[in-house]
């Protein structure tokens, strides 16, 4: 039977404003962030999970706080968003500028190329692959809602889509919104 996945970016965080690398980097939402998931709670008045899952990074936890307040919660590091390592607390305009070489090689080779110091998407790809089977066996009723970050739910639209990874970034979503898929 299918199941319909309800994936929720978190909200803005002071990096996010900025166009900064985030990665691991463990923030909280910003002001801007708090009030994007404020207006996200109003349009899914529909969705009552009686557990939530979400990363174990402050932002994802925060917007699922303010959204389900009233179910449990399960952490699940593996759906943290990619380590964007060296890069993490940086403009992205910065980084491509210090070593354009370096950055236009990652960008050409996203799939396989690792950022210094971080992940390869290929690795997050396969964590996630990893993970979501025993999320989808463990949750036996009740919507299914995992609140995490904009590089997993573009890479779980790969999964499920099957979609080509290479082609991951068109499916990035905005902060504080709602992708639904059928599993």
């Amino acid at each position: 039977m299918t199941k319909k996945l309800h994936l929720i970016r978190h909200g803005a965080t002071p990096y996010t404003e900025k166009k900064f690398y985030c990665g691991h980097t463990d923030l909280s939402l910003s002001e801007l962030g708090v009030s994007q998931v404020e207006e996200l709670k109003s349009q899914i008045t529909d969705l009552s999970p009686s557990i939530v899952y979400t990363s174990d990074l402050k932002r994802a936890i925060e917007t699922a706080a303010i959204l389900f307040p009233n179910s449990g919660f399960k952490q699940v590091p593996e759906v943290r968003e990619m380590s964007f390592g060296d890069w993490e607390g940086k403009p992205w305009d910065v980084v491509s500028a210090e070593n354009p070489e370096l950055y236009q090689n990652w960008v050409d080779n996203i799939v396989h190329e690792k950022v210094p110091g971080g992940e390869r998407l290929s690795d997050v790809y396969e964590r996630l692959k990893t993970t979501l089977p025993k999320i989808l066996k463990e949750h036996t009723g009740g919507d299914l809602v995992i609140v995490c970050h904009g590089g997993i739910i573009s890479l779980l639209r790969c999964y499920f889509e099957d979609h080509d990874l290479s082609s991951f970034g068109e499916f990035i979503p905005k902060p504080a919104s709602l992708t639904t898929l059928d599993t």
